[in-house]
């Protein structure tokens, strides 16, 4: 699932749900209330995939990405929310039509990696 950015930095680029670290506030607490406020979809956090340190357009961050599943019993169709313009379910397949964040397309492939390799340790 991807966000289309509605504010800086990367306005109109898509990428994976995220935000800040409210005061106090576990990480993966946040993970999880960042993903509902831009998609209206609620998720478990699972592993931790990467973290990486983007400086662009006068922006410093360090962001640290989760793998993160839909809970079963919820809503799927996502909802652009927060300050995300649009989102939605891309196929891997189909993520580099999209004009996406700088470094996104590494991050994803690994994602997909460690979320394979979970699946064939649960079976």
């Amino acid at each position: 699932m991807l966000i289309q950015r509605g504010k800086q930095p990367g306005y109109g680029l898509w990428t994976i749900p995220g935000g800040r670290v409210e005061y106090g506030e576990k990480l993966v607490v946040a993970c999880q209330r960042e993903v509902f406020e831009e998609t209206g979809i609620e998720v478990t956090i699972g592993d931790m995939v990467t973290i990486f340190e983007p400086v662009s357009e006068g922006f410093h961050y360090v962001i640290i990405d989760y793998l993160g599943t839909p809970v079963v019993s919820a809503r799927l169709d996502p909802i652009a929310g927060d300050d995300a313009m649009d989102v939605r379910w891309v196929n891997r397949n189909d993520i580099s039509d999209l004009d996406l964040t700088k470094g996104l397309i590494p991050i994803v492939t690994q994602a997909w990696k460690q979320f394979c390799l979970g699946m064939e340790a649960n079976n």
